[in-house]
């Protein structure tokens, strides 16, 4: 193919390291990558790494201070799955709702994990 759709919209998701880590061991780059995809979404899943909802709010910021792309930060808002992995401990209703109110004020937006928890929210 030799010829590019410029509506397609492309992105890339982030692990939500530390940004040196981040280029040296996975070679990702948000400035760069941000120069050449539309959108970068750090995979924030705070319950599972066992981190305040604050901290993923703070990943997302730096990323957002290193890019000009939008960046839509993966925000966690449940722990049960039926496969078995580890998403970490139980969320309670007031923990889902904090994080579904955090995507929602969220300046750029934001993408829930996982997406069939908005049923029962």
């Amino acid at each position: 193919m030799t010829s590019v759709d410029p509506t397609i919209r492309t992105g890339v998701y982030i692990v939500p390291s530390d940004p040196g880590q981040r280029r040296r061991l996975l070679g990702q780059d948000t400035g760069a990558l941000g120069a050449v995809v539309d959108e970068l979404f750090p995979m924030v899943y705070h319950n599972i790494v066992h981190q305040p909802l604050r901290w993923a709010e703070a990943v997302t910021e730096e990323i957002r201070s290193s890019t000009d792309s939008r960046v839509l930060p993966v925000l966690q808002i449940e722990a049960v799955n039926s496969d078995g992995w580890d998403w970490g401990p139980a969320m309670q209703p007031h923990d889902k709702e904090a994080a579904h109110a955090a995507a929602r004020r969220d300046p750029v937006g934001a993408v829930l994990f996982p997406g069939e928890a908005l049923i029962a929210i």
